[in-house]
Formats: C-alpha cells, structure tokens, sequence
C-alpha cells in the first residue's frame, strides 16, 4: 500500500510597500491546514506589528511568533494544529512617522489537512527552455485534486523578463483553443509574446477558485476511440490478429476517425462536485530567448473552432447559414486582429491545399469581404447569405456540401 508524500501547497504571495498599516487575504481551503506557515520577510521586518485573525476576525493568539532574527529581516508566524478553513487576514503596521514605508515580501505555505487525502495541487510547465520562435514559448498550469482535473479556474501566469517593465501577466486557458490542445482537461495554457530582448524569462503561475470552479470525476478520453480490440472481429468472433514486423503502439486500421468537433467527441462528464474556494501558487521554471523577438515578427493567431450554428432558407428563398468562432489574435493569442478572411467552397481538398482557390464569403450587410474581428478571445457570429457561385453547383435540388475556412 503506498503512502502519499506531503506536498507543501504555495497559498500566497505578494510584495508590499507598508506605510502605516496593510491588510493581506490569506485563503485557506479544508483541503489544507497542517504546518500553516506565514513570512514576512524585509529588511526592516522587525518595525512591523504583526496581527493574524482567523476568518471570523478573532485574533490568533495561539500562533506562534518566531523571530525576528539577528538580521532583522524576516517574521514568522506558525498555526498550530489544522488551520480553520476560510479567508485569515494578516495585519502589519507601523508607528514610523514621515510617511516612511516598508518594503516586505509575504509568503504562506500549507500542508494537506488529511495526509491520506490530495488536496488541490497545480503543476506548472513550459513548452521549451530554450525559445527560438514565439511559438516555443508556451506556459501550462494543470489544476487537479488526485486523479481529477479541476475546472473553470482563473489561472495566469507572472513573467520577469530580462528588460524592464520586467513583469507582465498572461492568462492561460482551458478552452482548446491556442496553446490549449484538449478542452476541459485541466491543463490551462496559453503562448507567450510580451518579449523584451534576449536573456531569461521566469515564470510562476497564479490559480484562483471561481464560483463556476469544479472538480471533474475522471478525465476526458481521446476522440479517436479504437474501432475494435485487436483480435475481434466486427462480430465479436475473435479472429489472429494479421503478422507484422514491426509492432509500435495500436495500429492506425484500429481507429475510427470521427468528423466533428473535439467537445462533441469525447464523451460527457456526468460526474462533478464543486471545488472549493482556494488559492494555490507554482513556479513553471524558466525558458532562455536566444534572439529577439519582435511583435511585429509573431504571426496573428488562427481560429480554431469554426462552426455551422444555423443554416436556414429564409423568406426570400435565400439560403443563410450563421458561422461562430472564438476570434483570434494579432500575434497569436495576444493583440486584437484587424480583420478575419472567410472563403468557401465544394470542394474540401481544393480548399485545403490552397486557400485563395475558394470564394471569399462577406457578412450579411457589407459591401466588402473583410470581416472586421471582435477582440481577441471573444465568441463572434456572423451571417451570410451563400453567394450564386456556390448555389449553381447545386443540380436538380440535389445535395450539396459547402465548406468554410478562415
């Protein structure tokens, strides 16, 4: 029987500038509590008066208070026991007149309440450590309780680059779009662009509960499912399986390809319960950038989640189809594009090999074929009326498929 290893959870952190007196939230969730530790850690720390108040607003007098050491520069405060589950404020004030501040760094770590029990754990990831091109430079934060994802996080990323303004901030997502391979998996993730020169970028990611935030029964599988076990006929006969030289992995025959989008493919979640209010930090390492990137060198994002939401013959006799997608952005995920280039044909290979082969489609109510963009990440609708040149293909009112690329 294995035993699970302690995992010290990273709760809180943030830099202040104390002039006369600061409040800090600390969320603790009932997934934690053991071995609570709050620093304050600065140069002058040992000025500081230091409070902590439980949820309901009673002072901590139980909290042991460790220090300040010889050099003056940290405070600790220690929980004992399982911390209460809630939002603890931490007070720190000063009597230095002259509107003299102090600069700290507070940082607080927990530890699981129930050792046999995971409580909600973040792992942050990079793509590359060394970046040549923006695309390289993707960041992850995969948010789980054990074996289960937790979703509708807000999950973001703070990255020091090596020229100031150093730190900037990137959300990352789980919507399958971008960076993000698979929708709802628990892995949130988005491209980095905000460079500033060559030399080393550091990255840490930041995980928020929301009110929409649950924890999924089991991951989502794979849409491409095996069409049957190797050795089974469609029949259910068992059959020997044909000679190969070489065996690496299943077989590509034994997978059924599945033409429709990845959301609907994969098989619904039923089971899930609501995450709990938490908070939960992890460092992602860092990446090296050789050369410098340029904005105006990353190319804009492309959509990815183009679909048919209506089609329709409407009163006129005309046939209109609504088309939604999740707009992209000027410099992959970043940056609002300009505008977006919609064709369409009959022919799905033609289209496919060769983009500017198909008929450029304008929205209902526009003269030109640029389709203006909506901000970067927004879901966009248009309306169109399919063109002639696509109907005349149509014989005899027989069916025809139409194709759309952007």
């Amino acid at each position: 029987m294995f035993e699970l290893v302690p995992y010290l959870c990273h709760i809180f952190e943030k830099p202040a500038k104390i002039v006369a007196k600061q409040d800090f939230e600390i969320v603790i969730d009932g997934g934690l509590g053991n071995g609570t530790t709050i620093m304050v850690l600065g140069r002058e720390a040992s000025k500081l008066q230091v409070e902590l108040l439980y949820p309901d607003g009673k002072a901590c007098q139980q909290c042991l208070q460790a220090g300040p050491s010889t050099t003056d520069s940290y405070i600790t405060l220690k929980v004992p026991g399982i911390a209460t589950p809630g939002t603890w404020k931490l007070v720190l004030s000063h009597n230095i007149t002259g509107g003299v501040s102090v600069d700290v760094h507070v940082r607080a770590t927990s530890l699981a309440s129930d050792p046999s029990e995971e409580p909600v754990l973040v792992r942050a990831f990079l793509k590359r450590t060394e970046v040549v091109h923006a695309e390289e430079a993707a960041i992850y934060a995969e948010v789980s309780k054990g074996p289960h994802a937790v979703l509708h996080a807000r999950v973001t990323a703070t990255v020091i680059r090596p020229r100031p303004p150093h730190e900037v901030e990137v959300e990352l997502f789980d919507d399958g779009i971008g960076a993000d391979v698979t929708a709802n998996d628990g892995i949130y993730s988005s491209y980095f662009t905000q460079f500033e020169g060559a030399g080393r970028y550091s990255v840490t990611a930041h995980v928020v509960s929301s009110n929409r935030s649950v924890i999924i029964k089991g991951r989502k599988a794979s849409g491409g499912l095996p069409a049957v076990p190797p050795g089974v006929d469609g029949t259910g006969s068992t059959t020997l399986a044909p000679p190969t030289e070489h065996i690496n992995g299943i077989p590509l025959n034994q997978f059924v390809y599945v033409d429709e989008d990845i959301s609907v493919a994969e098989p619904i979640v039923l089971d899930s319960e609501k995450a709990p209010q938490f908070s939960r930090i992890a460092e992602g390492g860092s990446f090296r950038l050789g050369n410098e990137i340029t904005e105006s060198s990353i190319p804009p994002g492309s959509i990815q989640d183009l679909g048919v939401e209506d089609a329709f013959v409407d009163d006129d006799g005309k046939h209109v189809v609504l088309l939604t997608w999740s707009c992209p952005g000027a410099h992959m995920n970043s940056g609002n594009a300009s505008r977006i280039s919609l064709r369409a044909s009959t022919s799905l290979e033609n289209l496919v090999k060769n983009f500017t082969s198909g008929l450029e489609i304008s929205a209902d109510g526009h003269n030109d074929t640029s389709i203006q963009a909506g901000p970067v990440g927004s879901r966009q609708q248009v309306r169109i009326t399919l063109p002639h040149d696509l109907l005349s293909y149509a014989q005899n009112n027989s069916r025809l498929d139409f194709y759309f690329c952007r």
